[in-house]
């Protein structure tokens, strides 16, 4: 089964992703999950995270939304690799999709190439505004306030955010529909309402 947890910058993607695979391990006695991330490969490439951002930062239009669909090909192969019954994403393509369209990528090829990849069968958007998402942020990427130039800004952040909203939107429209969940709320409750739609999903 391939699950895929998304949403904006700060909505807790990762944190609700490594709490799901261990309340379905629980739940379902299921050890045979794993979790992808863009991020799994960037070791063959970089020598750190920081690097594999500096990298991107440094990337312009089409060859950096080359780069990402590359890295999140590459991270599905990973976790396929691992031969687990159920393979949780992180973001997916999604979230990059969101923003490369605002930041100036020519949506119809980013669509074209989108649909080369499988559909999950089970997608949860995490929704949150940007201005709670902001709060939970101890640092801000360049990627997530638009590539701005000058130094990281929390007005910067705020910006693009609230600017990708209706892209979002846009993006559930042509590849959804999803389950969307508040992420104004702790994490166990989320996982509790995840967890009842993952049910009535394989019921």
């Amino acid at each position: 089964m391939f699950i895929v947890v998304t949403g904006p910058d700060g909505s807790g993607k990762t944190t609700v992703c490594n709490k799901l695979q261990f309340f379905l391990s629980e739940k379902l006695n299921e050890r045979s999950i794993t979790i992808a991330s863009v991020w799994d490969q960037y070791e063959e490439l970089f020598a750190s995270q920081e690097h594999a951002q500096t990298y991107l930062k440094n990337l312009k239009g089409s060859s950096r939304s080359y780069f990402i669909f590359h890295a999140v090909q590459r991270s599905l192969e990973l976790a396929r690799e691992r031969k687990k019954k159920i393979i949780i994403m992180d973001s997916y393509w999604y979230k990059y999709v969101v923003s490369e369209i605002a930041l100036g990528s020519k949506k119809e090829i980013l669509y074209q190439i989108a649909n080369l990849f499988p559909i999950p069968d089970l997608t949860i958007y995490l929704d949150i505004s940007a201005e709670l998402a902001l709060k939970r942020k101890k640092e801000i990427s360049n990627y997530e306030q638009g590539i701005a130039k000058g130094k990281n800004s929390e007005e910067k952040f705020l910006n693009f955010q609230n600017s990708l909203r209706p892209v979002w939107k846009e993006i559930e429209g042509q590849f959804g529909p999803w389950f969307s969940i508040s992420a104004n709320q702790n994490c166990e409750k989320i996982i509790e309402s995840m967890f009842s739609i993952y049910q009535k999903k394989v019921a």
